[in-house]
């Protein structure tokens, strides 16, 4: 048990010390050996939490998205709105991370996680749902919909973020009345 402790203060010191650099030098600038160092911790432990910097980015962007997911699953009415205006706000509190992404062309990597998001609110909201009862179409318009906001988002930060999450909320029932 002491052992999986220390495992996780080390992954977590690493994540820090990763977002950390990140914040000063653009991803491609950033070595293992950097991260370590950050860290205090040598390049071997860096390498059995993390195959690659491109692994610790992905898992960085999981933990964002599983918070996000557990502040929507938190809430009392999960109606399109609130999910919204949650969705903005959320993104509204970690604007640096998004404007980083954005720096370094890395906006894709939370793309990737929307798909986990979609499995965890579905899996808690819904948990009698199979995975292989969901149609063809329901998997389809779960695709669209999930870009939809992607795509919104990516749109909001390149406009820079100006409007309010109630206003996005809005701009959301307009785009995508149903």
């Amino acid at each position: 048990m002491h052992t999986n402790k220390l495992a996780a203060q080390s992954r977590s010191w690493l994540l820090d010390s990763f977002y950390n650099i990140l914040r000063e030098k653009a991803f491609q600038n950033i070595t293992i050996s950097e991260i370590s160092e950050c860290a205090d911790l040598d390049r071997r432990t860096f390498y059995r939490h993390f195959k690659s910097k491109e692994a610790i980015l992905q898992e960085y962007c999981q933990s964002i998205i599983s918070e996000f997911a557990s502040l929507i699953l938190s809430q009392d009415n999960i109606s399109k709105s609130n999910v919204t205006v949650a969705y903005f706000t959320f993104w509204k509190n970690h604007l640096d991370f998004l404007k980083l992404l954005e720096r370094d062309n890395l906006l894709f990597y939370l793309l990737n996680e929307f798909e986990l998001l979609l499995s965890i609110v579905r899996n808690t909201v819904k948990p009698e749902i199979d995975e292989g009862s969901i149609t063809k179409i329901e998997h389809y318009h779960l695709s669209f919909f999930i870009g939809g906001f992607f795509n919104l988002l990516v749109k909001w930060l390149s406009k820079g973020a100006l409007e309010s999450p109630s206003e996005m909320a809005a701009i959301m029932e307009k785009v995508y009345p149903q």
